[in-house]
């Protein structure tokens, strides 16, 4: 069931069948009700995580509250950075019903270092175009806060946290 899944998901495409399988057998399967928390902000990252089937939502806290992002769907992958780095989660992701994700432990990452470096590479290219996707949104979400604060009307006064979905801890 999984090996199909990953078969089917735009970014694992272009892997070969043997690292379709390894990948699989390196991946945990887990079910999660509407409102289990896969990934809480603030703790260590400690895995990637695919969507396999339902929704995950990606929200900020910010000042004592919970501000959704994005709704992610099946076939979509987050926790990506945890894979290259052990520093804190950025975002809760959170089942929106029923949803069933695969998770690629970090350690079972780190072995595949020895027996699949080709798939290795192509995680950490992964890493690298969310990291880039990232990296634009955040260019352009400055650039319209940078506008609006030439024209005087800028969310917050002169703060661009609001439009940037910072807070004081990032």
């Amino acid at each position: 069931y999984l090996h199909d899944r990953l078969t089917s998901t735009p970014q694992f495409q272009e892997l070969s069948p043997d690292e379709i399988d390894v990948l699989a057998t390196a991946m945990e399967l887990i079910e999660g009700e509407d409102g289990h928390v896969f990934i809480k902000e603030g703790t260590r990252g400690d895995g990637c995580f695919l969507i396999v089937d339902g929704c995950v939502r990606v929200s900020h806290d910010r000042e004592g509250a919970s501000h959704p992002i994005q709704d992610l769907q099946p076939g979509e992958l987050f926790g990506l950075v945890a894979l290259l780095d052990d520093g804190k989660r950025s975002a809760t992701c959170t089942a929106v019903g029923d949803t069933q994700v695969a998770w690629l432990p970090t350690a079972a990452f780190t072995m595949l270092h020895a027996g699949s470096p080709s798939l290795v590479l192509h995680f950490q290219k992964l890493v690298v175009r969310q990291l880039a996707h990232d990296a634009r949104g955040l260019n352009a979400a400055l650039v319209r806060a940078m506008v609006s604060n030439e024209q005087g009307d800028a969310p917050g006064g002169d703060s661009l946290s609001g439009e940037l979905h910072l807070s004081s801890s990032d």
